[in-house]
C-alpha cells in the first residue's frame, strides 16, 4: 500500500515522506514524528505542493490535513503484530530494546497479559481516539470518540479484505493523491518474514476477543462505513 502512495505521489507531482509510529506511551498533544510532518507541510505550501505523509499517529483534531486508514480484523491483526515486533526486518533499534526489556522471548500470552509492546488492549481504537489518557482505557467514551472523529475527519477507512476496492476509493475521493490500482491488483506485504509461528490455542484467542472488545466493535463500524462510502463511489464489493 506504502509504494502505491509513494508512486502515485511521484507521478502526481506531490512530495513524499514516511515517518514512524507513535508510542503507545505517549500522552502528549505534540510528538515528534507530528512536529516533522507539521514542517514539511510548511515548506510544501511555499513551493505550492501537496505532501503525502505515512505514519501511525494518534487522531489531533486540529491538524489541517486529510486522514485515511486502514485496518484488519482485530484478532488477526493482535497476533500478527505480536510477530511483527520480533521479526528481523523490523528496526534494529526496535528489536534491541525489547531484548533489553526482556519481552523479546515472551510468549503471546504473557505479551497479552501484561501489554508488552506488540500487545496493548485496543490499539486501534486508541489511534482513532487520540492520545489522551481516555484513549488508552477502550472503554465507552473512547469507543465513541474513535467512532465520531472515524466518522468526521477520515476522507477513507478500508479494511484489509477489501485492499483493491479501498485503493479505487482512495482515487474516486482523492485523485489529486492516489493513482488507480494496478489491474493485477494490489500484492499483500507480509512483515512477520523470519518469525517462527506457533499455533494459538482456543482459550488465547478467545482472551484476544475477550479485551479487545473495542476494537471489534470499531473494526464492524469502520467495515460497515466502507462498505456505504464504496456504494456511494458506484464501486462493488463482492462479500
Amino acid at each position: 500500500m506504502s509504494e502505491l502512495l509513494k508512486t502515485s505521489s511521484s507521478r502526481l507531482g506531490n512530495l513524499y515522506t514516511r515517518d514512524f509510529t507513535e508510542e503507545w506511551e505517549n500522552e502528549n498533544l505534540s510528538h515528534p514524528v507530528l512536529t516533522r510532518i507539521q514542517s514539511k507541510i510548511a515548506k510544501c505550501k511555499t513551493k505550492n505542493k501537496k505532501l503525502m505523509a505515512i505514519a501511525h499517529l494518534y487522531f489531533r483534531e486540529d491538524i489541517e490535513s486529510t486522514y485515511i486508514n486502514l485496518l484488519r480484523e482485530p484478532v488477526a491483526r493482535f497476533i500478527s503484530h505480536y510477530y511483527y515486533c520480533r521479526s528481523p526486518i523490523r528496526w534494529p533499534i526496535k528489536l534491541k530494546k525489547l531484548k533489553e526489556l526482556g519481552h523479546f522471548n515472551v510468549t503471546i500470552e504473557e505479551c497479552l497479559e501484561n501489554q508488552y509492546e506488540g500487545c496493548a488492549w485496543n490499539h486501534m481504537t486508541r489511534f482513532f481516539c487520540g492520545p489522551r489518557a481516555l484513549c488508552k482505557t477502550g472503554n465507552d467514551e473512547a469507543l465513541a470518540h474513535a467512532k465520531y472523529h472515524m466518522l468526521h475527519y477520515y476522507a477513507s477507512v478500508g479494511v484489509m479484505e477489501y485492499l483493491n476496492e479501498f485503493v479505487k476509493v482512495l482515487h474516486k475521493r482523492l485523485p489529486e493523491f492516489v493513482l488507480p490500482a494496478p489491474e493485477a491488483g494490489m500484492r499483500k506485504r507480509f512483515v512477520t518474514t523470519g518469525v517462527k509461528k506457533k499455533p494459538i490455542n482456543e482459550s488465547t484467542l478467545q482472551r484476544i476477543k475477550q479485551v479487545n472488545q473495542a476494537d471489534i466493535e470499531l473494526y464492524e463500524f469502520a467495515k460497515d462505513l466502507f462498505f456505504k462510502q464504496a456504494a456511494s463511489c458506484g464501486i462493488e464489493i463482492k462479500i
